[in-house]
């Protein structure tokens, strides 16, 4: 019987596993998170770039206002949440990045969103640095309200197209309980809206 086999087995388990074993597998690269000490940071829940200038998202937690500047140029955070302000947040990353983020503040009521409100988000998005995050709490609705406004006005998109991409499921859109905010995009006087803007 031809005992050569399991050796040869043996010795290819020494060669090519053993080493593996005493490295960690070979499975982390060097700069990985694990292996410099940095902590693992993720980006915003339901976080999406809009276009090249605009990104959108729900709440970011302190330590993602950081990231967002040094991974993705963010220059500019419009909050649209009723009772709460980013502004501690911001001048935490601005203490160690002078001048990094500039902080816009738009405190809304979902369910009573208004044209009015829709100029001022515009203005903002209009003369903002840019890379521009647009969040509130979820990312869902006013933030939806907002880039639906923004696609409307800057991309020239139809109002449906819009509302349209508003109800995409992956953004999260309450539309049972906030109604109102189609039916602003729909029937708002866009052109009043431009006029407003000085956008032609």
């Amino acid at each position: 019987m031809n005992t050569s086999y399991p050796k040869i087995f043996l010795r290819l388990v020494i060669i090519f596993f053993l080493p593996a074993a005493f490295t960690g597998c070979c499975l982390i690269p060097e700069n990985h998170p694990e292996t410099t000490g940095q902590a693992v940071v993720k980006t915003p829940k339901n976080f999406h770039r809009v276009s090249d200038s605009i990104f959108r998202s729900g709440q970011p937690d302190d330590g993602e206002f950081t990231f967002l500047y040094t991974a993705y140029g963010i220059r500019s955070i419009l909050n649209l949440r009723e009772y709460h302000s980013d502004q501690d947040a911001v001048s935490a990353v601005n203490e160690k990045h002078p001048g990094a983020i500039q902080l816009y503040e738009i405190p809304l009521n979902t369910a009573k969103i208004s044209a009015n409100d829709l100029i001022r988000i515009l203005t903002v998005i209009k003369n903002a640095p840019k890379p521009l995050l647009i969040h509130c709490w979820h990312g869902s609705d006013r933030t939806g309200c907002a880039v639906a406004a923004y696609r409307i006005v800057f991309e020239n998109w139809t109002p449906q197209a819009a509302v349209d991409e508003l109800m995409t499921p992956e953004y999260g859109h309450h539309r049972n309980i906030y109604p109102n905010i189609p039916e602003l995009l729909t029937h708002a006087d866009w052109n009043a809206i431009k006029s407003a803007l000085d956008i032609q």
